[in-house]
């Protein structure tokens, strides 16, 4: 929360058996405050090892899932953080799970692996600049600077300059949308790129400016301005809808489910199945035929 409290809720999908609409059940479990009044600005869940990895403020707290939110040591001073990522190209099965924490005043990104103990450093990877967000897919790390978008192989270092951006008028985003290919923000475009920084498809045409979130769930992505949520899609890079939702807070996409938040609710954004579009496309040419 923005005062620095971490709540643990657990969700229950279901469907109505009279609408046939999906619902949610939710059930609070736990609550922690982290000694702060500085506001959460980013969660990285290791569900298999029941941790979570929290920051605030330049601080990164290890919090255990099913203990209360037990904080716990890591082992690692893990102060002024900018910016964390995992590895999203491991099986989510695998035990093995893989941090990138980029600390602001080294300039750099260091790599741990988590075990049920601690975290051990598995290397180190140096940036030009300030990390300010970064995603991770394999050996490959697409990062934004302060003023433009690069790419880092950690097994070879090699670095590579994607595009710059307007840091004063864009907040910059940085999405995997499938394996070697990441979408970042520059201005009023969305841009696909591969691991070598090359075009991978045609761009996606922001319909605002003040983008500040974005989540992807096959074949859609869609972005959050301070007005709504619009809905495009990677095949044809088309808008595709618009939905009214003002003072939004958070976006994201978690497995299957895109969540959305505004200050006081969380809110599932769920595809309409294809037989139900096609059902309302049958019925609105039928009606315009009479």
């Amino acid at each position: 929360t923005s005062d620095c409290l971490v709540v643990h809720y657990q969700l229950k999908e279901g469907t109505s058996p009279l609408s046939g609409r999906i619902t949610f059940q939710c059930q609070q479990l736990n609550r922690r405050g982290l000694g702060s009044k500085k506001p959460v600005s980013q969660l990285l869940l290791a569900s298999l090892l029941s941790r979570l990895f929290v920051l605030s403020d330049g601080i990164v707290f290890l919090l255990k899932t099913h203990q209360s939110l037990q904080i716990v040591d890591p082992g690692v001073k893990l102060k002024g953080i900018s910016a964390m990522c995992h590895n999203e190209s491991l099986n989510p099965s695998q035990t093995k799970f893989e941090i990138c924490m980029a600390y602001s005043r080294k300039k750099l990104v260091t790599i741990y692996t988590l075990t049920e103990e601690r975290l051990v450093v598995l290397r180190d990877v140096s940036f030009p600049d300030i990390v300010i967000t970064m995603i991770r897919d394999g050996p490959d790390i697409c990062a934004a600077l302060p003023s433009d978008y690069c790419l880092v192989d950690i097994t070879t270092n090699r670095k590579i300059d994607i595009c710059s951006y307007e840091s004063e008028t864009t907040r910059p985003i940085v999405k995997r949308i499938n394996m070697g290919e990441f979408l970042i923000r520059q201005g009023e475009l969305g841009l696909f790129v591969d691991e070598s920084g090359q075009a991978t498809n045609q761009p996606l045409n922001w319909s605002a400016l003040d983008i500040r979130f974005a989540a992807y769930s096959f074949p859609y992505v869609l972005a959050m301005s301070t007005r709504d949520v619009t809905v495009y899609s990677v095949l044809d890079q088309e808008r595709k809808q618009s939905i009214l939702f003002q003072g939004g807070k958070v976006l994201g996409d978690f497995g299957e489910r895109v969540l959305v938040a505004s200050d006081r609710r969380v809110y599932a954004l769920c595809p309409v199945p294809f037989d139900k579009q096609a059902r309302g496309v049958f019925a609105k040419f039928f009606v315009s035929r009479r």
